[in-house]
């Protein structure tokens, strides 16, 4: 299915709230791009099925209100400080479309958060992720079976311990599939997302200056990675081999616990809101 985004360069808060209007009764793919439209130009639009999602409100470049609506019926209104991106995709796997929507609520890089609706004969939102300091999200048939899954980003790692954002792990990959009425975790069915992210973080880890706050990063990022594999055991002792520091081999058995209790809670974030 056809996907379309709207631009998101607009600067970073407001809070994010949604309103839903019910209908009247009868008779009545890298993912932040940058971009800077004319305030005169018209609202950017997006078909989704029977439904038209409409960024408007714009303050400045930045579009600060999303109208998803039906036969020129307003149902759902999303209000934030800007309207990051959205796309037309079916991630439910019944073969209509679906709304995916990311809002951003200001700041340098937090918080964002990213949501669908089921759109039948009324929007139903099925995910509702507060995504933080991981912005993006996309739709992707990562085994080929036809069915797209939810790649999003899991910030649990952002601020760790006492790493500050530029040296922590702050964004790992999270895959979410649709199962009945809501989203599940399952990055474990798809572990190519993963082993990219730990030759990422084994990348840095290789050219990470001895003793600086990023080869902690690198290393939490790479172990924690290969924590979600299976493979925890092995990224320790290529971590030893690489940095050669036993304060920094300590600090990371003391980290071990708080990861292991992280990737346990990591599919709780995928909460459904009601209909």
């Amino acid at each position: 299915m056809p996907s379309r985004r709207f631009p998101a360069a607009w600067l970073p808060g407001l809070a994010v709230s949604v309103c839903w209007l019910l209908p009247a009764a009868a008779g009545g793919p890298p993912l932040r791009a940058s971009a800077r439209a004319p305030a005169q130009e018209p609202p950017a639009r997006v078909a989704c099925g029977a439904y038209e999602a409409v960024a408007t409100g714009a303050v400045g470049s930045r579009p600060t209100r999303l109208l998803l609506q039906r036969q020129g019926r307003v149902m759902t209104t999303v209000t934030a400080y800007a309207i990051a991106a959205v796309s037309c995709d079916d991630v439910t796997g019944d073969g209509a479309p679906d709304l995916l929507a990311r809002t951003f609520s200001g700041g340098a890089h937090c918080c964002e958060t990213v949501r669908v609706w089921s759109l039948g004969d009324k929007p139903r939102l099925v995910l509702d992720y507060a995504a933080g300091n991981a912005g993006g999200a996309s739709a992707r048939d990562l085994d080929g079976d036809g069915r797209a899954e939810l790649l999003l980003g899991d910030d649990g790692l952002a601020y760790f311990d006492d790493l500050d954002y530029a040296s922590s792990p702050s964004s790992l990959p999270l895959v979410a599939c649709f199962a009945g009425e809501s989203f599940r975790d399952c990055t474990a069915e798809h572990p190519e997302a993963l082993r990219e992210a730990a030759a990422r973080f084994r990348e840095r880890l290789d050219g990470s200056p001895a003793g600086a706050g990023r080869v902690r990063g690198a290393a939490l990022g790479f172990f924690a990675a290969s924590l979600l594999l299976g493979q925890a055991a092995q990224a320790r002792e290529d971590i030893r081999a690489v940095v050669q520091d036993e304060k920094l081999m300590a600090w990371l058995e003391r980290a071990a616990p708080k990861l292991r209790v992280w990737a346990d809670a990591r599919g709780r974030k995928l909460k459904r809101s009601g209909s």
